[in-house]
C-alpha cells in the first residue's frame, strides 16, 4: 500500500530535492510515499509560475492540490512554503496520509529476479564496462559518428556524439523502471547497433527527448557494476574526487551526496570510505566506478590516507555543497 505524489510546473532542481526529501522521510518515519508525475493522488503545484496558476484554476475542483509558493496567497487547504525543507515536507506527507486512502500498486511489468553480486574483487578480475551499455557508448563517442542502439523490448536509443546527447522517449532517469534497469544492466552483445543517416538527425532531435550522454554512462555503470570493482583498480589505493559530480545532470540518491562530499574532502581507500560514511562496500564501489568512468577520480598510489583534506575546497564548490546539504537537512 502506497501514497503517490506528483508535481506540476516545478523547476527540475526542486523536483529532485522533493524526491530526495520523500526518500528521507520514508526512511526516517516509515512513510510510504513515492513520486510519480503520471499517477499522483496529490499534486504539488508551483504557484509562482503562470503555468502552475492555470493548472490550479483548472483542476482544483477535481484534484487534491498542494500550493507550493513563497506565500499562501490562495489560502490553499494544503500549502508548502518555498524553499523546500525536510521538516515541512515530512509534516505535510504525514498530514496527507491521514486524510487520503493508500492505493495498492500492482506491478505492470514482471519483477526481475535479483542477481547475487559476485565476491568483491581487488582489481584482479573486476568489472569491465566495455561489456555493457557504458562500453558501447564510450566506443560511439570515440568513433564520433551517430548510432541507434536497440535492445529487444525497450525504446531505441539514438546516440549523437556531436551533441553529447542521447535521444529517446521521454523518461524519468531519476526513477528507472524495471525495463530501464534491464537496459542499463544488459551486456553489450544484446544491443543491435545501426548507423544513423545524417539526413535524419534533425528529425531525431525534434521528435525525441534529449539527455546528456554522461547521465547514461553514469547510470549504466551504477546499475551494471553489481558491487564489483573496476578491473585493474585496487581497494587499497587511496582515492579522491577531482571535482563534485554534476548532479544537475546525473541522477542520484541522497547517499550519493554524502559520498561525494566525503570523497571530495578526503583521500581514502574504498574500505575507509565505506566505514566513515556507513554505506555498504558494494554501494561505495558502484559509486566509485561511475565516478571513474566519468574521469572524476584521482588515484593516489603512494599517498597516505588523510582524515581531512589538506587542501581547501574552492569557494564555489564549498558553496554548492553547503547549499545542497542545507536544503536537504532543514
Amino acid at each position: 500500500m502506497q501514497y503517490i505524489l506528483s508535481t506540476y510546473a516545478l523547476e527540475k532542481s526542486d523536483r529532485l530535492f522533493m524526491k530526495s526529501m520523500i526518500e528521507m522521510a520514508n526512511k526516517k518515519f516509515g512513510l510510504q510515499w513515492r513520486l510519480d508525475d503520471a499517477n499522483g493522488q496529490v499534486t504539488v503545484v508551483d504557484m509562482d509560475t503562470q503555468e502552475g496558476r492555470t493548472f490550479w484554476e483548472t483542476n482544483r475542483a477535481q484534484k487534491t492540490l498542494i500550493a507550493y509558493a513563497e506565500k499562501d496567497t490562495y489560502q490553499a487547504t494544503f500549502f508548502l512554503e518555498k524553499p523546500l525543507k525536510v521538516q515541512l515536507v515530512t509534516q505535510l506527507l504525514k498530514k496527507l496520509a491521514d486524510q487520503i486512502n493508500p492505493i495498492s500498486i500492482s506491478p505492470i511489468i514482471p519483477q526481475i529476479a535479483p542477481v547475487s553480486p559476485p565476491p568483491i574483487s581487488n582489481g584482479i578480475a573486476g568489472y569491465k564496462p566495455e561489456k555493457y551499455l557504458v562500453g558501447l557508448l564510450k566506443k560511439i563517442i570515440a568513433d564520433g559518428k551517430p548510432y541507434t542502439l536497440q535492445l529487444a523490448g525497450t525504446p531505441a536509443l539514438h546516440v549523437v556524439p556531436e551533441d553529447q546527447m542521447c535521444y529517446t522517449v521521454d523518461m524519468d532517469l531519476s526513477e528507472p523502471n524495471p525495463v530501464q534497469k534491464v537496459w542499463f544492466k544488459s551486456t553489450a552483445n544484446h544491443f543491435s547497433k545501426q548507423p544513423i543517416d545524417l539526413s535524419k538527425l534533425n528529425l531525431i532531435r525534434d521528435d525525441f527527448t534529449s539527455y546528456d550522454i554522461s547521465a547514461f554512462l553514469w547510470l549504466s555503470t551504477l546499475q551494471s557494476s553489481n558491487g564489483v570493482l573496476l578491473a585493474g583498480h585496487s581497494l587499497t589505493n587511496p582515492i579522491r574526487l577531482k571535482e563534485y559530480p554534476n548532479f544537475s545532470i546525473l541522477p542520484y540518491d541522497p547517499f550519493h551526496l554524502q559520498m561525494a562530499a566525503f570523497m571530495l574532502k578526503n583521500t581514502a581507500s574504498i574500505p575507509r570510505i565505506s566505514a566513515n560514511i556507513r554505506q555498504p562496500m558494494p554501494t561505495v564501489i558502484n559509486f566509485y566506478n561511475a565516478c571513474a568512468v566519468l574521469d572524476l577520480v584521482n588515484i593516489e598510489k603512494t599517498a597516505k590516507e588523510t582524515p581531512e583534506a589538506t587542501k581547501t575546497i574552492s569557494l564555489e564548490k564549498k558553496g554548492l555543497l553547503q547549499n545542497i546539504f542545507q536544503r536537504l537537512m532543514r
